[in-house]
């Protein structure tokens, strides 16, 4: 019984407090009041909650982002100008993060992660940049719906044929939805026929559209190829690599590209730049932590609130209201990715449950029988129970 207890207690316990990962956080919100377990509980609980709310940040600040982009675009400021702009906090923002926590940019031991990093944060640049223009083509709220939905339907797929994970009947179906949600969405001509120009689509359209896809599918990728990183490597150096990459490609784009300079005395151009810039600073800051200490699946449920958010403000600040077909579209893809997200949550609790309950059936001893909810299991033979 011992050993058993000595193998539950070196699974649960995390490696240290800068690197903990989600499944150490709820496994240490599943512990008794014995030894301190109470405070560990609400420690556990508080990080969760946190995670939450950093998710529901994250979608927000999304949305208010995408509005204040186009506010900015319609304004005069060249496309390449706003992406540089976005660029321009993100690596100085977690600079000081990194000089307190002492995390060194440059990983030596592994030098394979350094170049991977250095890849995935060419990558989040080119996302960054093709999601920041595709908002000065599209409406907001399609262009946030959008993104939700083909990002969720990539990385799917990417996670069934690299990291072989199991596509079951409740995901196939969730993506299908998606993917019609998708087409409601865009409503390209060789679906659509001549119902695609009376709903007003333009050449500016196909190219937002292109470039979200784009964006879409690059993030997913992203996504995929982090999961192990981000086991070993800190997130702040993924989040700093990011950010010096997308300022540095954003600058080389905006002075080979565009001449034009918008006008530095309008001060309302300059507001909408400043909300831009800092709300897409929070959101991209804000889901990475939110990822940190929560279930990934559990941060891409919450974060739907962003296609909520887009259209509301797409209604009442840029005075565009969704059609009927766009209502629709957002819909399917809000309940697709929704589902998608809820079925990954319930597979991994259970079967981080089905891990735990053989831990503590391996005991040769005794008999573990595990007390839901505490942590704590009852020794048949000493007639006892036991905190783990």
């Amino acid at each position: 019984m011992k050993q058993s207890s000595e193998k539950f207690q070196s699974l649960t316990a995390p490696d240290n407090a800068t690197h903990a990962t989600n499944e150490d956080i709820s496994d240490s919100s599943s512990t008794s009041c014995c030894d301190g377990g109470c405070g560990r509980w609400c420690h556990g609980h508080l990080h969760s909650l946190e995670g939450m709310l950093m998710a529901l940040l994250s979608g927000i600040s999304l949305a208010v982002s995408s509005i204040y982009t186009r506010l900015s675009s319609d304004g005069g400021v060249p496309r390449f100008h706003t992406t540089f702009i976005n660029n321009i906090p993100l690596a100085p923002v977690v600079i000081p993060f990194m000089v307190y926590y002492k995390v060194n940019p440059i990983c030596h031991e592994r030098w394979r992660d350094t170049l991977v990093i250095l890849l995935l944060g060419c990558g989040r640049a080119v996302v960054i940049m093709a999601q920041t223009i595709s908002f000065t083509y599209v409406n907001s709220g399609n262009a946030v719906a959008l993104l939700n939905g083909i990002t969720a339907v990539a990385a799917s797929l990417l996670a069934s044929l690299f990291l072989r994970e199991k596509c079951r009947l409740i995901g196939i179906v969730a993506i299908c939805v998606d993917i019609v949600g998708i087409v409601l969405l865009i409503r390209p001509p060789f679906i659509f026929g001549h119902l695609s120009e009376s709903y007003g689509y333009t050449m500016d359209l196909t190219i937002g559209y292109s470039l979200i896809t784009v964006a879409a599918v690059i993030l997913a990728i992203v996504i995929v190829a982090s999961r192990k990183l981000l086991q070993r490597v800190s997130i702040l150096i993924v989040t700093f690599y990011a950010g010096v990459m997308g300022f540095v490609l954003s600058l080389i784009f905006m002075l080979a590209l565009e001449t034009s300079v918008f006008p530095i005395t309008d001060l309302s151009l300059i507001f909408y730049l400043s909300l831009m810039a800092i709300s897409y600073t929070i959101a991209f800051y804000t889901l990475y932590r939110a990822v940190q200490v929560q279930d990934a699946s559990t941060c891409a449920l919450l974060r739907n609130i962003s296609i909520v958010v887009a259209f509301v403000l797409q209604h009442y600040v840029l005075e565009t209201r969704p059609t009927l077909l766009d209502i629709i579209g957002a819909s399917l893809i809000l309940v697709g990715t929704s589902v998608v997200s809820l079925e990954t949550w319930w597979i991994k609790t259970h079967r981080k449950d089905e891990e735990e309950d053989l831990l503590l059936s391996e005991d040769s001893g005794s008999e573990m029988i595990p007390i839901t909810g505490f942590g704590a299991t009852i020794d048949r033979d000493n007639k006892h129970s036991k905190c783990q």
